[in-house]
């Protein structure tokens, strides 16, 4: 594990989101307003591993790494109509799933740290979780509102 810029970074280890997964199959075997719910507070809940590119120049220290230019960029896939969703997965089977991102650098990102990235991102529209596998497209309005209603005070009556 590494960290640079406030993300770590994974070569191999990755953290199971077990979960997310029966979530999202529950969900998709029936899309009751229950199933529903259930799927919403596990993705705010998760934790999201993201296959990264890192595009820095070598330095002799971590501390020159980050007073220079680093960008991390996360990979993309456009829909149909030319929409592009960052690529997020909850598993290590699913990252391995889709081969060709295997063996490539990931960072751990949180529900919080994925809804700064796409207030950031106005090119983005939303997430695609489990592209091999469960490919469930979320879009960044319903991630907005997840995260305003995530934020409300909850009533303990």
């Amino acid at each position: 594990m590494k960290s640079i810029l406030g993300y770590t970074f994974f070569k191999g280890e990755i953290m199971e989101n077990n979960t997310l997964a029966m979530a999202m199959a529950a969900y998709r075997s029936n899309a009751s307003d229950e199933n529903l719910g259930y799927l919403y507070r596990e993705l705010l809940n998760s934790t999201f591993f993201v296959p990264v590119i890192i595009e820095q120049k070598q330095y002799a220290s971590d501390v020159d790494i980050l007073k220079n230019e680093t960008h991390v960029n996360l990979y993309t896939m456009k829909n149909g109509s030319g929409e592009r969703y960052y690529l997020l997965f909850s598993s290590k089977e699913t990252l391995n799933e889709f081969a060709q991102l295997a063996r490539k650098e990931s960072i751990q990102l949180n529900f919080r740290d994925l809804v700064r990235l796409l207030q950031k991102e106005e090119a983005v529209a939303g997430i695609l979780l489990d592209p091999a596998s469960g490919n469930m497209v979320f879009e960044k309005d319903l991630i907005f509102t997840l995260a305003e209603i995530d934020e409300e005070p909850q009533n303990l009556n």
